[in-house]
């Protein structure tokens, strides 16, 4: 009889063990479902690129440039929730560093278990084009470029001016620069041009040589990123300035803060 009672009992512990042994597996189960969940979906949150769908655009020339934030992704969900704003957004330089700012909206980066770590983005500016400062800024290609234009207009020039003249003979003597707009330090070009000629007088029995200089002057000399010369301008009131002596055009140049260039 006792043995059948610790048969019994023995029994019941493993039936007991069983459940103990099942509940605890049932629990581990959960436990890890549980965790699962809370992780996911009260702890975890995905780290997002907030500027993966944006980029700074600068356009314009160097000083007077502008900036603006683009949208690479107009349908990206993230990235319309996300406010940008730019440190400067004109007057922007070669040379200037941009910040651009992201500002997300907290209860969509909440409702989407969303993270972000990196708020602010460095644009360095470079490769704009700039309005030439200094001499050293222009080659002699350029020299050469604007000594031939101030040739053919200075000989338009002379021959509606000396209509009896004959041998004519023009080149380009001589440059002479200066920062024309001290605020924006833009270099200014003049070119002389020498005339060399002939007079008949006296039904043309007397031949008398003569020479005159004229004056052309080249401003605003837009440089590109490649270094070469995208445009300039040609300031009308020195065009054809016409003087008779050297010394005239010199005492000319000079009071208008020109200094001779020399190549």
């Amino acid at each position: 009889m006792k043995e059948k009672y610790y048969s019994v009992n023995r029994a019941v512990l493993q039936t007991k063990d069983k459940i103990i042994l099942f509940s605890i597996f049932v629990i581990s189960i959960f436990s890890v479902f549980a965790g699962y969940y809370a992780y996911t979906r009260i702890i975890y949150k995905q780290e997002v690129d907030l500027f993966k769908y944006v980029d700074v655009e600068i356009n314009g020339i160097s000083d007077e440039a502008s900036a603006n934030v683009k949208i690479l992704d107009e349908n990206d969900e993230l990235t319309r929730s996300i406010n940008y704003s730019l440190s400067k957004q004109s007057n922007i330089a070669n040379g200037d560093v941009i910040i651009l700012t992201a500002t997300p909206d907290e209860k969509y980066m909440e409702s989407k278990r969303l993270l972000a770590k990196i708020f602010t983005k460095q644009y360095a500016v470079s490769g704009l084009s700039y309005f030439a400062n200094n001499k050293n800024d222009i080659g002699n290609n350029v020299l050469e470029t604007i000594a031939n234009e101030s040739n053919e207009n200075v000989k338009n020039a002379f021959l509606s001016t000396y209509d009896n003249a004959s041998d004519i003979q023009i080149k380009n003597i001589s440059y002479y620069y200066r920062n024309s707009d001290e605020a924006k330090s833009r270099l200014s070009i003049c070119t002389v041009t020498e005339v060399d000629f002939n007079v008949k007088y006296l039904f043309n029995t007397i031949t008398v040589p003569n020479t005159v200089y004229y004056l052309s002057l080249y401003s605003d000399f837009l440089i590109k990123s490649d270094k070469t010369i995208d445009k300039y301008n040609a300031v009308k009131e020195y065009q054809n300035q016409l003087f008779y002596l050297p010394l005239m055009f010199k005492q000319e140049l000079n009071s208008n803060g020109f200094v001779e260039l020399k190549t």
